[in-house]
């Protein structure tokens, strides 16, 4: 949720079926279908290298395979850049890992793991937050005949990005970059504010029981890792009093006026399906005003909830959009 005026609103009133009330969370992201639509685009770009030519990066014995997935690459330990929207589903959240994530197009990962090594160990000029940094191969910290593109962590290391060479391309944790800095790009206005990443870290459902009872299920459906911390706030007509019981991969109680969850939703096998981990919560609140229409209790007015993730456990590998993408690291 990039603002307050961008929250999407929780569906909260309920039809005489007493359907449950959905809240999903929808942001920019670098995942999902358009990552891995871009990467099979570069397939038919070509980048010039800083001499102005298209150099031959990829040797004759490399078997132009479209798109690899390539085994974890273990370095320095990154941390996820310090993100400071107070609205954000990850405001301030901890993410970090000493592994990285790595595929290619029409190249071979064996070749792309040492440029990667060498990448990831790198200071950047420009450590803001969400900075796109360019290396050409004839700068510092660059790949000869390579054009890269690189972000910083919150030390400023090169902890994501990704390098061209012709149609040829590698890249690294592609499902962690942040850019959620002011920018221009991608199609934004110019000075607009967005978030980073982009798809959907999560979705809830908030179903009144009745009673001030209501139950508030949560799944994982980040293409980032596991959901390990989060604190989820209730719709603004709502006080929450009691939390009474929590089931599955996570244990929840009362903080501060918000259910805040500790444990480890496991992240989704593909982002095409519910197969995330996810909790149960059932609480009381009071606050709500309930009629009655066809014998049925209907509840006007609730608007926008909203979760923030706090910690997450990053997963080294691209999380499919649809099944037929799962890929095996090579």
């Amino acid at each position: 949720m990039s603002s307050p005026a961008l929250k999407r609103p929780a569906h909260a009133g309920i039809t005489p079926t007493v359907r449950p009330v959905t809240d999903s969370s929808t942001r920019d992201r670098l995942l999902g279908a358009a990552l891995l639509l871009a990467a099979f685009l570069l397939l038919v770009a070509t980048v010039p290298s800083a001499h102005g030519a298209t150099p031959k990066a990829a040797p004759p014995t490399v078997k132009p395979a479209s798109f690899s997935e390539c085994q974890p690459i273990k370095g320095p330990v990154w941390e996820w850049p310090p993100n400071e929207f107070v609205n954000s589903d990850l405001y301030h959240a901890k993410i970090s890992s000493d592994l990285y994530e790595a595929f290619v197009v029409h190249y071979n990962c064996g070749q792309a793991r040492g440029y990667i090594q060498k990448l990831i160990n790198t200071i950047l000029p420009n450590k803001a937050p969400g900075a796109q940094n360019q290396l050409l191969g004839t700068q510092p910290g660059g790949i000869p005949n390579w054009t890269c593109v690189a972000y910083p962590d919150a030390n400023g290391r090169a902890y994501g990005g990704e390098c061209r060479s012709g149609s040829v391309m590698f890249a690294w944790n592609y499902n962690v970059i942040w850019k959620g800095i002011p920018s221009g790009v991608e199609g934004r206005a110019a000075g607009a504010t967005f978030e980073p990443m982009a798809a959907i870290e999560y979705d809830t459902v908030l179903t009144p029981l009745g009673d001030n009872q209501y139950k508030l299920s949560v799944w994982n459906t980040s293409g980032i890792g596991s959901i390990d911390q989060f604190a989820w706030n209730a719709p603004p007509q709502l006080t929450i009093t009691s939390v009474n019981s929590s089931s599955g991969q996570a244990k929840c109680g009362l903080d501060g006026g918000s259910i805040s969850c500790q444990g480890k939703l496991q992240p989704p096998k593909c982002l095409c399906t519910g197969s995330g981990g996810s909790v149960t919560i059932f609480f009381t609140a009071t606050g709500a005003a309930p009629t009655i229409q066809n014998g049925h209790p209907v509840i006007q007015g609730l608007s926008w909830s909203y979760m923030h993730i706090t910690a997450m456990t990053p997963v080294p590998r691209l999380i499919p959009d649809v099944a037929q993408k799962v890929r095996t690291q090579v």
